[in-house]
């Protein structure tokens, strides 16, 4: 038996020590010595490894390691999956995933705990299902439970590694990083990753209102930004959350989009029948329009 064990591990590429190695950390790290576990898997890179690593730095409170080499182990993933998911799974998705977008909600923490009590269960049962999982993951996130989102994202991942919220909660990974950064350079490297992933997630799912909002805040050329994505919004109606209305108003009227606020107040008024923000924004470009009206007056006597 141990010669068959010693043969199925040499087939796999995985040596010994490696394999003993992740038993290790693991024991490690379930009696709380993190910072034994993090020297015996920083000579690993491969995906579980880095994983378990990332685990490690994280319980250590060392969250930005965490984050960094935890998308480390993504990287070390194939990347060609072509996952479909089944009848079943695609019905809780879309349940779930109407959720996770819901406009009138608010309270993100009340979402991931709606998300988590609903179908995290579903998920332990149904492991294989790589987009529920990836709601779940992100719910556990959001309520602060990171080791069971680096576990919950990884499996999904190696499944559907080409999803849009794969690459939504990659981009959300680095501006994490972003914030922590501690030179000028290593924010604008950490901007670029959130940017290109931002726009990995938008490609497959432009539906998703905040990947927006989150691209006009990173972007340095703004002008160009707030231009095409207010648009995108508004040919496709796209509906924006109550509580973003005045990000994307404020951003308008900074770069003096005055045609295209008015445009977008018009569409909004849709999706919200009453709003004070798009009240009072009606207000301010009627008056910037009547001060336009009397200079202009001013200046042809």
């Amino acid at each position: 038996m141990i010669r068959q064990a010693i043969a199925f591990l040499l087939i796999l590429g995985l040596p010994l020590f490696a394999v003993e190695d992740l038993d290790k950390a693991k024991k490690m790290i379930s009696s709380g010595h993190y910072k034994e576990a993090i020297k015996l898997l920083q000579s690993h890179h491969e995906g579980d490894y880095l994983k378990l690593l990332a685990e490690s730095y994280y319980k250590d409170q060392e969250h930005a390691k965490a984050f960094e080499v935890f998308i480390k182990a993504l990287n070390t993933l194939p990347k060609d999956s072509k996952y479909q998911a089944g009848k079943e799974e695609a019905l809780y998705y879309q349940e779930g995933l109407r959720i996770y977008l819901d406009p009138n909600d608010r309270d993100p923490k009340g979402m991931s705990l709606k998300i988590r009590d609903l179908y995290a269960g579903v998920w332990h049962l149904h492991p294989e299902y790589a987009e529920l999982g990836y709601l779940v993951a992100i719910a556990q996130a959001n309520l602060g439970d990171y080791v069971s989102f680096f576990n919950g994202f990884y499996d999904s991942y190696k499944k559907a590694p080409d999803h849009f919220l794969s690459y939504k909660t990659q981009g959300i990974l680095h501006i994490k990083l972003y914030e922590r950064a501690k030179t000028p350079e290593e924010k604008e490297e950490e901007r670029k990753s959130v940017l290109y992933y931002l726009k990995k997630a938008k490609e497959r799912y432009p539906a998703d209102a905040s990947l927006y909002k989150m691209e006009i805040t990173f972007s340095q050329d703004k002008d160009q930004v707030i231009e095409v994505n207010l648009k995108e919004i508004i040919d496709k109606d796209i509906v924006v959350p109550r509580s973003d209305l005045s990000f994307y108003i404020d951003q308008m009227l900074a770069y003096g989009k005055d045609d295209l606020a008015v445009e977008f107040i018009e569409k909004a008024r849709k999706w919200y029948s009453y709003s004070r923000t798009l009240d009072s924004a009606k207000e301010l470009l009627k008056e910037k329009q009547m001060q336009r009206g009397n200079d202009g007056a001013r200046g042809s006597r």
